[in-house]
């Protein structure tokens, strides 16, 4: 359930890795909110190098492609295998929210989805063109119906809850996390990133879609803050 990934050491681990999946993303390691992040595609002509705010740039070589590289990856990266979505032309991911509850065990307290503007090779804010609840997306664009629903996102926490689960035995003493998946055409789940400091009070001076599952996930961080504290 999770892309091919690995980490850009040399121009050799890109190109394997586009050989083997046509297109991959290049994802920097210690950047948010879609900083920072390309999309290489190989086409007839060479490589199709994409970066979130639209540019693209055809490379003919890999001898070119090498130069291009060192010079736009700034920082460590890592290389991701493209999952493709169900929207033609348009991209449409999910996130989940999870929280530890006043047992320390973990709950999905909510699901929404985000889709991009045409031809983005990402969906944050700015290249957002829509964004709803998981459910209704779920519904409108995979056509699914309300028990069908229900069985992916019990499917969508155990393997959400596996992937903090293993986060937590780094170290980390986790609350609360977002995480962002896809679900592709044959509804297989992919796990893309868990977002540890996810920011939700940004959504306060956002679109009124991105506010709905505000009054869900702000107050949920208190059961566990509460089992914290002794009471």
């Amino acid at each position: 359930h999770i892309p091919k990934t690995m980490k850009y050491k040399t121009i050799k681990s890109v190109l394997n890795m586009v050989e083997s999946c046509n297109s991959i993303y290049l994802k920097p390691y210690n950047k948010s909110q879609g900083k920072g992040i390309f999309r290489l595609k190989k086409d007839a002509e060479g490589y199709l190098l994409t970066d979130g705010s639209f540019n693209s740039i055809h490379i003919k070589n890999k001898k070119q492609l090498n130069r291009v590289l060192k010079k736009k990856l700034k920082g460590s990266y890592l290389i991701q295998q493209e999952i493709f979505s169900i929207i033609a032309g348009k991209k449409i991911d999910f996130r989940v929210y999870l929280h530890k509850d006043q047992n320390n065990e973990w709950f999905l307290s909510g699901m929404e989805s985000k889709i991009a503007k045409e031809g983005s090779i990402i969906s944050n804010f700015i290249n957002r063109e829509n964004m709803m609840p998981g459910e209704k997306a779920l519904q409108q664009y995979f056509q699914l119906n309300s028990d069908k629903i229900e069985q992916l996102k019990t499917i969508i926490f155990e393997l959400s809850k596996k992937a903090i689960t293993e986060i937590e035995k780094s170290g980390y003493k986790v609350g609360e996390t977002a995480i962002d998946l896809i679900i592709d055409e044959e509804l297989k789940i992919w796990l893309l990133e868990a977002q540890l400091n996810f920011a939700a009070e940004k959504k306060l001076i956002r679109s009124e879609a991105e506010q709905l599952v505000l009054p869900i996930i702000l107050p949920a961080p208190f059961l566990y803050a509460k089992t914290l504290s002794g009471f």
